[in-house]
């Protein structure tokens, strides 16, 4: 009787256990999906960027109007990120923005889009004075979120490579995961 009672206890337990899996797959298996999804709609939109842009680069200000005319791995800080925390961590990937840029197969576009008149006071002072030697774009009337009205807030859709259509190729910042890099470089390979 004891080893009955102790074997429909274990068998309890394990059937817990097993649902639990079933359920953490289930769930696991659903948001997959769902991303997979927004991946997909977020492919199939061209990304349109605005017609007039502020270059920041080694401190001086000039007015630019940039064109998708080869791959372009866009940086996209917006509405949703810290500014002033993106500037700085900025700093600790310029060696590798500048290595993508170098290699010839696509440009680098950084592009903070200014959504509040604090942004367009604070962002540009910020990016003076951090003196990047790499060209940094500030969209100042936040045209980018009205051209791209389907743009997701899921920052991990806000680092992506456009080809010279202008629909995203790429999701993902090759800069912060070796994995990416090399799916990134691929792509570029194909492209």
């Amino acid at each position: 009787m004891a080893m009955i009672l102790k074997n429909e206890i274990v068998m309890r337990r394990m059937l817990k256990f097993i649902l639990m899996m079933c359920c953490a797959a289930l769930l696991c298996g659903c948001s997959n999906m769902k991303l997979r999804r927004q991946m997909k709609d977020f492919m199939a939109h061209k990304i349109v960027l605005p017609q007039e842009l502020m270059e920041i680069c080694d401190g001086r200000t000039r007015p630019v109007c940039v064109s998708v005319d080869s791959p372009m791995l866009i940086l996209f800080y917006g509405k949703n990120e810290c500014s002033l925390c993106a500037i700085n961590h900025l700093a600790d990937d310029l060696d590798e923005i500048k290595m993508v840029e170098k290699s010839g197969q696509c440009k680098v576009l950084i592009l903070f889009s200014l959504t509040t008149e604090d942004d367009q006071i604070e962002i540009p002072e910020q990016v003076r004075e951090s003196k990047f030697s790499f060209p940094i774009y500030l969209d100042l009337y936040g045209d980018f979120y009205r051209y791209n009205a389907e743009f997701p807030n899921d920052e991990r859709f806000h680092s992506f490579l456009v080809g010279t259509d202008g629909y995203p190729v790429f999701i993902g910042n090759p800069l912060k995961d070796s994995r990416l890099r090399k799916v990134f470089n691929e792509t570029l390979e194909n492209i």
